[in-house]
């Protein structure tokens, strides 16, 4: 079914495009790439997480600057991968571009989206601080731990959120993991 990103309604036609935004004229298909792109990108975002929350999982007695080392490398990891994924969703010409001239209903939704933005990436920031300052004999890991925790937690949210976004503008399913 060939769906129109303005409105969400159907137009009879029977096709639907491999990037889930029905394709038909030149927004959607702009609509088709920032999704695939947006993806693509969540992909690597989740990812991402994932080694987070192994590097903060494992054990720190005895072994805190192998641990903190660890931790970091895996928020620099984390801040290069949501960087792709502001870089996919702000750019130009980007995801929330898209959402904005399909739905312009949905600002207050985007622009709720883009100060999440603000706040993970600061979260991101402090954190990798943190970790790179940590001292072996005062050693705050539950700190550190609960501050991954808190921001593990608003990156799921966030995910959540945008994929609620995405399919309340094209009525697509970004999709979890993949």
């Amino acid at each position: 079914m060939d769906i129109s990103p303005a409105t969400g309604t159907s137009s009879g036609a029977p096709t639907e495009s491999p990037g889930g935004v029905a394709s038909g004229d030149t927004a959607t298909a702009d609509a088709n790439s920032a999704v695939a792109a947006a993806r693509r990108v969540r992909a690597g975002l989740h990812n991402a997480l994932i080694q987070l929350e192994a590097a903060v999982a494992a054990p720190v007695p005895g072994r805190v600057p192998l641990w903190s080392g660890n931790v970091h490398e895996a928020l620099i990891m984390l801040r290069a991968a949501f960087e792709r994924h502001l870089a996919i969703t702000e750019g130009g010409g980007g995801l929330i571009d898209q959402i904005m001239s399909s739905s312009p209903h949905l600002a207050h939704a985007v622009d709720e989206i883009r100060s999440e933005h603000r706040e993970i990436r600061g979260q991101i920031d402090d954190t990798a601080e943190q970790t790179r300052m940590m001292d072996p004999v005062e050693v705050a890991a539950d700190d550190v731990r609960d501050d991954v925790m808190k921001l593990l937690d608003a990156l799921v949210r966030h995910r959540q959120k945008g994929s609620d976004l995405v399919y309340d503008a094209f009525t697509i399913d970004i999709g979890g993991s993949e």
